[in-house]
């Protein structure tokens, strides 16, 4: 078969799958749907316009699948669709023929829509009568299946030399030129000098032949028995998954090869909230409401064949919600661990949602009314230390610097707890305003300066010449250098040193200032780098446990986020770590410009009007 006729057929065998699937899907006037039974049924025309014949016949054979008798591609090749078509009908070929129509083509998919107990009931060619169906037929393979190969021994009808015994004398000559010649060259060789008269010659190599053919495929398939017996199984197992995962969801989303949608049922087009027409060619990734949807998609959807697959799986979700989806879905397995079936519960993500919320607000009612009390033993702390300075032993001073030391770290605590809880809910707002880098940054270091010192630290800070004011909540942005200056100064031995710098962002950070904390501590393991930021986690960096929240990062990460700025950081176990954050430049509106480069002219007082 020409490489050209080869190709359309595939094609032709591609559209029908794709068309197939289109069905299932939606209705057969559905306009996605006409659309590819055009262009199958445009397909099919053009071939038969160039293979020159009046039909076009599909037929499996074995593992092979011809057109015309001509092999076009292994059966494994061709969609699964049609594969399923030829098995549930018990098909031996499936014939277009010239003078189809786009009408008996869109009838003809009539059966792919019948449900497997409805298709066994199904005969064929009444179905085809039936709908008036006469240009496509199924069952007639009219063409020969294997053609006869140039090389073929055949006996030559013309005069045979006598046979004539093996001679001693000539054994290894003759040995020779039989070791040199092919099979079946060296049996017609063998019955010329063993039988006489040409009919009986003819007919002993044709025996010889069809007997070491019957021995050769019986060795065959006894040795490939074991093997089409586990690609049966496989088989088996992938169309049971298969079938098990399809019966979970009524939604059904189609992607390419990159994960871009190509369809989408009406059902998933409700549980994604988005149309087709908006969704289509878009990744099926782009647009997930995290706190509401969750997708999980194989990092590679296109299986290779010269490799094993990768494992790796994309999950689109908030922590928490795709860990209460999945915590409501139990795999059923067999004792080999092969899927067979899933249990499951009914999440509801209103009530979900809901919990959550009442959970963050009683969290916040709670911290807040803790304050109050807290702050009226803070201050009768305070002021019993300052009325009984000088007055008490030393035990009970440090009774007293322990009390008020633990009262400030309940009321960091609660802070903490506090604006964790506004973050999460969407709730905490920033105030950006013009702001001076350099008083930003000292009054975030002079407020742990003293703290430093008693620890033996250096406390730097610099500021580069000339750095553009940012827009920044200065309260907030306070809040981030001391979380991130005290973080320094917890895990930095005596000794050390903690450095706080600024300096304009470069590259993909022009337009920002970049801030840095860097402490000389005993830094961050590799393997915990990607966890800093997370909430209620602590990194062992230091000689001892060291006390806290575990939110201070997380906070500081959201609050720069909502400076629309960034942070991030860099660290090398035992050589301390430094970290970054962004905030950008304040620019000024297009009338500001204007009145600072055209100042306003000076008013004249009234005698200068007066006399000129």
């Amino acid at each position: 078969m020409a490489e050209e006729l080869q190709q359309a057929c595939l094609n032709i065998l591609k559209s029908l799958g794709k068309t197939m699937g289109l069905i299932t899907l939606y209705q057969v006037n559905h306009p996605t749907v006409v659309r590819s039974l055009e262009e199958t049924y445009q397909l099919i025309e053009d071939s038969l316009d160039e293979v020159e014949a009046d039909e076009l016949v599909f037929a499996i054979e074995g593992d092979k699948f011809l057109a015309n008798g001509k092999v076009v591609c292994a059966l494994s090749q061709i969609p699964g669709a049609i594969r399923t078509l030829f098995n549930r009908y018990r098909l031996h070929s499936l014939t277009f023929a010239k003078g189809l129509s786009v009408a008996e083509l869109s009838s003809f998919y009539g059966l792919v829509t019948l449900k497997p107990e409805v298709a066994k009931q199904i005969n064929v060619k009444d179905f085809l009568r039936e709908n008036s169906i006469s240009h496509i037929r199924t069952n007639e393979a009219i063409y020969a299946k294997v053609e006869k190969k140039s090389d073929e021994p055949v006996l030559e009808t013309g005069s045979q030399p006598a046979p004539s015994k093996i001679s001693g004398s000539s054994n290894g000559k003759w040995f020779q030129e039989l070791e040199e010649l092919p099979f079946e060259k060296s049996v017609e060789k063998l019955v010329q000098k063993a039988v006489e008269g040409e009919q009986d010659r003819k007919q002993v190599y044709e025996k010889v032949l069809a007997q070491f053919r019957r021995e050769v495929e019986g060795r065959i398939q006894e040795v490939t028995k074991t093997f089409q017996r586990e690609k049966t199984k496989l088989t088996n197992e992938q169309v049971r998954t298969d079938q098990v995962l399809t019966k979970i969801a009524e939604g059904v989303v189609v992607v390419d090869n990159q994960g871009n949608v190509l369809m989408m049922n009406p059902t998933a087009e409700e549980i994604t909230g988005k149309r087709l027409a908006e969704a289509a060619g878009k990744p099926v990734m782009q647009g997930v409401k995290k706190d509401e949807q969750m997708v999980t998609l194989s990092k590679e959807i296109e299986a290779p064949s010269d490799r094993p697959i990768s494992k790796e799986v994309q999950v689109a979700s908030e922590d928490e919600l795709a860990q209460a989806l999945r915590a409501a879905t139990a795999l059923v397995q067999t004792e080999s661990g092969k899927l067979v079936g899933t249990y499951m519960t009914l999440p509801d993500v209103a009530k979900y949602k809901q919990v959550l919320n009442l959970q963050q607000d009683f969290i916040a009612h709670v911290t807040h009314e803790l304050r109050a009390p807290l702050t009226s033993i803070r201050s009768a702390l305070d002021m019993l230390k300052e009325q009984f300075t000088g007055k008490m032993g030393s035990d009970e001073t440090r009774v007293f610097s322990t009390a008020i030391r633990n009262s400030e770290r309940l009321a960091t605590l609660i802070n903490d707890i506090l604006d964790f809880s506004k973050i999460q809910s969407g709730q905490m707002n920033v105030y950006p305003v013009p702001s001076q880098v350099s008083a930003l940054i000292q009054e975030g270091v002079e407020g742990l300066r003293a703290w430093g010192k008693k620890k033996g630290l250096n406390m730097l800070d610099s500021v580069e010449p000339n750095l553009p004011m940012v827009l920044a909540d200065g309260r907030r942005v306070v809040q981030i250098l001391t979380n991130l200056i005290s973080n320094g100064i917890k895990f930095t031995p005596a000794g050390g040193t903690i450095a706080i710098a600024a300096r304009r962002g470069e590259g993909k950070y022009r337009g920002f200032a970049v801030f840095s904390v860097q402490d000389t501590g005993r830094g961050i393991p590799k393997e915990e780098l990607r966890r800093v930021f997370e909430k209620f986690v602590q990194i062992a960096s230091g000689e001892k446990h060291v006390e806290g929240t575990g939110l201070g990062l997380a906070i500081a990460q959201a609050l720069v986020h909502l400076h629309k700025g960034l942070m991030w950081v860099d660290s090398e176990e035992g050589k301390g770590s430094i970290f970054y954050f962004t905030l950008p430049y304040y620019v000024p509106p297009p009338e500001e410009k204007v009145e600072k480069a055209h100042p306003p002219a000076a008013k004249k007082s009234w005698w200068r009007r007066f006399f000129g």
